[in-house]
Formats: C-alpha cells, sequence, structure tokens
C-alpha cells in the first residue's frame, strides 16, 4: 500500500513533462494560464505538486496534445514516486523509465504502447510511433481504468460489483463506443465517466473517445483522479490479485480474451509495417495464379460449437491471416459501414484500414490489404477469376459506394 504523496523531493527531467520540487508557497504562475482559465486551478496544483511544468518562456500550452508517454509519466509521478525514485536505471529515452514503471503496475495494458513494445532480458524497446503518439479520449479512459482497477480497492468504500456494469446510455455516442471500439474501450469509457474522471465534451455529454487530450484535460483528469482516491481513504493499493468489477475483467474470460504479450506469428510486435514485411513472406505460399476458386480452397473453423466454412476468397483471407496472426487468434474487431451510420461510417472504416485486415465487399467478396493510401488499398485475393492474384488496386471511392466490413486482427484502433 502506498500512500499518495507528491513528488517534492523527486527531480526527473523528462520532454515536456519536467517534474521539479516546487514549494506550495511558490507554486508556478504561467503566462498562457490566466486565473479564470478553465483548467486553472487544476494546472496550479499539478504543478505545485511538482507533477508537471511549463514548456518555456513561462508558458504551460494548455491546449498543446498530450502523448501516451507524457500521461504515463504524470501518472507514475502522482502514485509512483517510491518506485520513481529506487529506479537508478539508465534508459536511452527519457521516457524509459516511467513507461517501464507504467508498463510493470499495469497501466498500458491493451494500449497500443504494449503491443508494439519489445520486451527483453535487458529491458524494453518501445516503438516511438506508439508512445509519442497524441493520446485519444478513449485511450485515456483506458489507461485509468487501468490503474484504478489495479491499485484501488473501491469495495471497502461501499460500492458494489454492479455500480458500473451498466453503461452511461444517455451518452449520445455511446452506442458508437460499443459497436466499433474494441470491448476494453467502452467498458473503461463507462466506468471513467460513471465516475466523474473524464466528462463528455459538450451538454448532451457526448464522451467523442476518439478526440485528442490536451495538456489541460490531462490535469483536470488527474486532479479528479487524486481527489477520488483522496474521497475514498487516499490510499492506492495493489489490486491485481482482486478484481472488484466484473466487467473490468471481461477481457480475461471472454472468448475474445486478449492477451498482452501477443506477439506475429515471426514474434515480431503488432505494428502495420511487420504486418506488411510478412504478408510479403508469403507470396511464395500463395503465388500469383495459384487455383482459388470455391470447389478448391476451403477453409473451417469451429466457434462455440457452430462450424464456420469458407470458400475461395474468404478461405485465402483467412488462411494468410493465420499465418500472420497464428491461428489461434481469438480478437477481430469488426466495423460494418451499414451498422450504425452509412454515410459516417464508410469514410471512418477507411481511415482504420491497415495491412492484414480483411475487407469484405457487398457481401460478395473478400481481399486482404497489403497497403493504403489515401486514394487507394492495394490487396491480395483469392477466387479473381479462380486464382490468387496479388497487387490490385481498389479505390477509395469504390469501396465507399459499396457496402464494406473490414475486420482487423489487430488489438488496438489505429492511432492519431
Amino acid at each position: 500500500m502506498k500512500k499518495l504523496i507528491s513528488l517534492l523531493l523527486v527531480i526527473v527531467l523528462l520532454a515536456g513533462i519536467a517534474v521539479f520540487p516546487v514549494s506550495a508557497s511558490a507554486a508556478p504562475t504561467f503566462s498562457d494560464v490566466p486565473a479564470d482559465f478553465w483548467a486553472y486551478d487544476a494546472i496550479e496544483e499539478m504543478a505545485e505538486k511538482g507533477i508537471v511544468s511549463g514548456m518555456g518562456n513561462g508558458k504551460f500550452e494548455p491546449n498543446g496534445s498530450v502523448t501516451t508517454a507524457q500521461f504515463a509519466t504524470m501518472l507514475v509521478g502522482a502514485f509512483f514516486p517510491e518506485e520513481l525514485c529506487g529506479d537508478t536505471r539508465t534508459y536511452p529515452a527519457w521516457y524509459g523509465k516511467t513507461m517501464h514503471i507504467a508498463l510493470e503496475e499495469g497501466l498500458l495494458a491493451t494500449l497500443p504502447a504494449r503491443y508494439t513494445c519489445t520486451i527483453t532480458e535487458s529491458g524494453e524497446t518501445w516503438d516511438p510511433v506508439y508512445v509519442n503518439n497524441r493520446m485519444t479520449r478513449k485511450e485515456m479512459a483506458v489507461m485509468l481504468t487501468n490503474f484504478l482497477k489495479n491499485h484501488l480497492d473501491f469495495g471497502k468504500y461501499g460500492f458494489q460489483k454492479t455500480d458500473f456494469l451498466d453503461g452511461p446510455y444517455d451518452l449520445p455516442d455511446y452506442r458508437y463506443c460499443i459497436e466499433y471500439y474494441p470491448a476494453n474501450y467502452p467498458d473503461a469509457i463507462s466506468f471513467v465517466y460513471d465516475l466523474g474522471i473524464i466528462t463528455g465534451v459538450d451538454d448532451a455529454g457526448t464522451f467523442s473517445g476518439d478526440g485528442l487530450m490536451t495538456r489541460a484535460q490531462a490535469c483536470l483528469v488527474l486532479k479528479r483522479t487524486m481527489d477520488l482516491i483522496g474521497l475514498y481513504g487516499g490510499n492506492a493499493e495493489d489490486n491485481r490479485e482482486y478484481h472488484i468489477y466484473e466487467f473490468l475483467d471481461w477481457n480475461e474470460k471472454n472468448d475474445h480474451a486478449v492477451s498482452p504479450d501477443i506477439r506475429l506469428t515471426n514474434g515480431e510486435t503488432i505494428t502495420p509495417e511487420h504486418v506488411r514485411e510478412l504478408i510479403d513472406s508469403l507470396r511464395e505460399k500463395y503465388p500469383e495464379g495459384m487455383p482459388s476458386a470455391d470447389e478448391n480452397y476451403e477453409y473451417g473453423e469451429n466457434k462455440d460449437g457452430i462450424y464456420l466454412g469458407y470458400t475461395g476468397c474468404a478461405a485465402l483471407v483467412n488462411y494468410m491471416r493465420d499465418d500472420i496472426f497464428g491461428d489461434n487468434r481469438n480478437y477481430v474487431v469488426g466495423y460494418y459501414d451499414h451498422a450504425y451510420d452509412p454515410a459516417y461510417l464508410g469514410e471512418y472504416a477507411y481511415q482504420l484500414i491497415r495491412p492484414g485486415d480483411h475487407i469484405r465487399i457487398n457481401e460478395t467478396h473478400s481481399v486482404l490489404v497489403l497497403d493504403k493510401t489515401d486514394s487507394y488499398i492495394t490487396v491480395v485475393e483469392g477466387n479473381y477469376n479462380g486464382k490468387v492474384h496479388w497487387g490490385r488496386k481498389i479505390s477509395k471511392s469504390a469501396l465507399l459506394n459499396s457496402e464494406i466490413g473490414v475486420f482487423s486482427c489487430y488489438p488496438y484502433l489505429p492511432v492519431k
């Protein structure tokens, strides 16, 4: 058990979020955060506690984006100062120490940074794309939920398991979250929203999970989290052996469970670049012109006692996805342009497409994505005149004028 203490005795120089000892009587004042600024109190408090500092020239840049590494640094600085002080190792990147502690404390579970991190006996190698990404509201919800479910025992303070099981259905976009985010995202959104840690962006209460978080918002969210912990005992506890809320460990019990340690079949981390390389290596196994009609190419699997059979184009896609993600792949996120809002989702689905994704077009043809540009995708497909074909380009406009379903084996959504 750890007392909620500030970092008054810790000096950690970190890019964008440098931590300095600050006395209560000399709290820093930023020229771009006047006293009437909506997040003034939160920013001043975080600066006074030594959790954040300015960006130079006396400015805080409250509307600047906050990254995964930066917010992890804020959480670690606020709640794990003993670990931060006790870790005397040298790390090559400014975020190495705080990301290591965040990893050890379970803060990064199911987030892109976790799946793209290579872990060896000598330490972690973080993919800078996924630690320096601009953090979305849904990703911050997940990181906060990871912290609270692992380190705060709400059960001691009168909460029941069912208190947070029902989603905030008054959110205008909660149905959207349920249909188009991996399961852990709507669960986390429900959790932080019900606790009042991250609220809606407008009077209607829209959560806007894809929206980016700012430095000012991060300070406010962190203050609310600290206040919540102070309200319910003032202690951050190691609660990882006992999850109070059943919905929070849903992914650990459900058929769609996904381990944070999963990797591609060649052992590489799950990034679009590594997936693309692995697809290219399959050209010899599935050569151009190989027979691939319905009558000579079949793929079958059992799911929940139901046999699912695929032939031709769909069979090729499933075999190739087994070769890329493993034949025990059990985490598939699907986006249907006809399920929620066809006019919007078509564009949204196109933005989500990555190498290795399965696209079903007009419920008649399946293709596997090799690459994507702003104007077209390049695919490999079976049953193209009865054969395997590599390299056909399908324009974005052609896709958006069709009914498309995008099915992904990536355990996370694309980063901003």
